[in-house]
C-alpha cells in the first residue's frame, strides 16, 4: 500500500498538467492483503502496470477523469487483492488514429499482460466507446521469481 500511495502521488502530478481528474478509493479497510513473499521485482511490475494504464489514458484516449480502485476479495477462497482502473475515455479501439500509434497501444498493452503474468497476476481488460477499464487481480501468493512468465 505504501508504493501504491507513492504511485497515487507520481500519477496525480502526471494528470495535473492534462486537467485530468484522479478519484482514488480504497475499498476494504485493510486495502490490500499483506503478502510476505511480495518482492520489490514485483511491486515495480504492478507499478508499472498502472503506469501503463494511465498513460494509455492520457495519450490515446483523451481521457478526463481516471478511478482507481483498490481492495480485497475474498470469496470463500482466501483473500486475494483487486486493482482497478477505469477512464472515461474513447476507448482503445477509437483510440489509434494511425498504424504507428496503434502499433505502440499493442505493445503497451502485451507489456502489461506480461507483467501480470510474471508475478502471477491476472490482468483483465476492456475497452469501448466510453472508456477503458483495466482489473489486475493479484494472486494469493506471489510467485518466488519471473517464472510464472511460462
Amino acid at each position: 500500500m505504501l508504493a501504491l500511495g507513492s504511485w497515487r502521488e507520481r500519477a496525480t502530478a502526471q494528470l495535473r498538467p492534462h486537467e485530468i481528474a484522479l478519484d482514488w478509493q480504497v475499498a476494504t479497510p485493510q486495502g490490500l492483503p499483506l503478502h510476505p513473499e511480495l518482492r520489490p521485482w514485483h511491486v515495480i511490475q504492478i507499478v508499472r502496470i498502472l503506469d501503463e494504464a494511465v498513460t494509455n489514458a492520457v495519450k490515446h484516449a483523451e481521457a478526463r477523469h481516471i478511478a482507481v480502485t483498490i481492495e480485497t476479495v475474498d470469496e470463500g477462497q482466501g483473500p486475494y487483492g483487486v486493482i482497478r482502473v477505469a477512464d472515461d475515455g474513447k476507448g482503445i479501439a477509437n483510440a489509434g488514429d494511425g498504424a504507428a500509434e496503434a502499433s505502440q497501444t499493442a505493445r503497451g498493452l502485451r507489456n502489461m499482460r506480461s507483467r501480470a503474468a510474471r508475478c502471477g497476476a491476472t490482468l483483465n481488460l476492456s475497452s469501448d466507446s466510453s472508456g477503458t477499464r483495466v482489473r489486475l487481480q493479484l494472486p494469493q501468493i506471489f510467485p518466488d521469481s519471473d517464472a510464472a512468465a511460462g
